[in-house]
Order: C-alpha cells, then structure tokens, then sequence
C-alpha cells in the first residue's frame, strides 16, 4: 500500500517481485505518482491544485528521477512499473491491484494508465 509517491514505489517493489516469481497478494495504490514526465493531461486540467501543487510535483520527479535519464537506464520498471515486461504484468506473481484516485488530482491521468 502506499499514497502518492509511496504508491509509486509500492507498485515498483511489487513489479521487481514479480520480476523475481515472488507473489504479491494485492496492492493498494492512493493517487499513485508514475510518470516522471508530469505531463498529462490531468496535470494540465488541476495545474491550480494546492493540496499537490503541479510545481512540486515535477521537482519532486527532478531530484527523484531526472527524466532525462529514463531511457538509459535498463531496470527503469523501477521507477516507472508500467514499463516491465508484458510476460511480469501478466504473471500470477502480479498482485491484484486496487487504484484510488481522485477527480481535481494532477496524478490522477498516472493513475487511470
């Protein structure tokens, strides 16, 4: 379980389990941050939230993971779990997973993908 950027590191370490044929039960993700781009469409659309306001959100990817380096790191299902191989998405290992988000979040497109 985890909220925000917990959530994306939750379903990280989830995805390197299944990777390795561990099971996870289930996961539970609250308004996940996935995507260091920080680029959607519900970034555009709730730019003017202050509860995560769109400004921090791309700092925080900046000092957590430099978009710039995504390409060129082989593990980047890491930090970015929907990029993992389809055969460990698919696997018995992949826990079934619930995902909250909410209707004024910038994260809200990260969640919905």
């Amino acid at each position: 379980a985890g909220a925000s950027a917990g959530a994306g590191v939750a379903a990280a370490v989830a995805t390197d389990a299944a990777r390795r044929g561990v099971a996870v039960r289930s996961l539970f993700l609250d308004e996940p941050c996935l995507d260091p781009r920080a680029n959607s469409a519900s970034f555009a659309v709730n730019s003017a939230t202050t509860i995560a306001p769109v400004a921090w959100l791309r700092w925080s990817w900046s000092v957590y993971y430099p978009f710039e380096h995504a390409d060129a790191v082989s593990d980047r299902f890491f930090v970015l779990p929907r990029l993992a191989e389809p055969d460990v998405l698919g696997s018995p290992a992949h826990p079934t997973t619930l995902v909250i988000t909410a209707s004024a979040d910038p994260l809200r497109a990260e969640g919905a993908a």
